[in-house]
């Protein structure tokens, strides 16, 4: 029996273990460094820029926390490095929102970065929108899946699945000015939830502060047309 033969296969496996573990521990090491960094980066964009800046969030607007992104959540739910501040009548508040599923080698980290506006002067139907994946789309309608299209909007309505409570507000709502603001405003992967007074945007992945800038800068201009929506002029009506 050739027990140095043995011995050398073992020690093989042992260093290569060894060498695997440590490139493991290398690479989370690495990745605990960038994302120290940048939380860092958003924090010292917050204090150059008059915003408040929270470790964790805690103050999320009610109505907020009702949008469908909060729903599933899993285990291990946390809402950090956070953004608050105001632009105008715009309250805003820009965070990440991560959580787990299921567990061991089937453990899966979720990780969105969150913009959420709220403006007094919005009154905006209950709303849900995202990017339209053709072939899976148009299997989904075959079964039901609603989709809210426009027939004389050919560039928004290919774009957007749009879904909601009440058809009709959504297509009142949903001018051309409006539909025009999320054309112009939108960054493949974004995920739009309205409701009343309350305006969220969120995409997956942690997001260093150009995205997150970026991310809050699209919202608010989308919002922006939403509130300043031509009312109708109801004394033309009754006179």
């Amino acid at each position: 029996m050739n027990t140095s033969s043995g011995d050398s296969n073992l020690i093989i496996f042992i260093v290569i273990g060894v060498v695997i573990f440590v490139i493991f521990v290398l690479i989370a090491l690495a990745g605990a460094k960038k994302e120290k960094k940048r939380c860092k980066d958003i924090e010292s964009y917050c204090k150059k820029n008059n915003i408040q800046y929270h470790d964790v969030v805690k103050n999320i607007p009610e109505i907020g926390r009702k949008f469908s992104v909060f729903v599933n959540k899993g285990l291990d739910v946390r809402y950090y490095a956070g953004m608050e501040g105001e632009h105008g009548d715009n309250k805003f508040y820009v965070f990440d929102y991560t959580y787990d599923l299921g567990g061991g080698k089937s453990r899966i980290i979720y990780d969105f970065t969150i913009c959420l506006i709220t403006n007094k002067n919005a009154k905006m139907p209950q709303f849900f929108a995202r990017d339209e994946n053709s072939v899976t789309d148009s299997i989904g309608k075959l079964f039901g899946g609603q989709d809210i299209n426009f027939d004389e909007d050919p560039v928004f309505s290919p774009k957007f699945v749009l879904q909601g409570l009440s058809e009709k507000a959504i297509r009142a709502f949903f001018d051309e000015k409006v539909r025009t603001a999320f054309v112009d405003n939108h960054k493949t992967g974004y995920v739009y939830e309205g409701n009343q007074d309350c305006f969220m945007v969120f995409i997956e992945g942690r997001q260093d502060i150009d995205s997150r800038v970026k991310l809050l800068t699209d919202a608010e201009n989308i919002m922006g047309k939403m509130v300043s929506q031509e009312k109708p002029d109801n004394s033309k009506v009754n006179s």
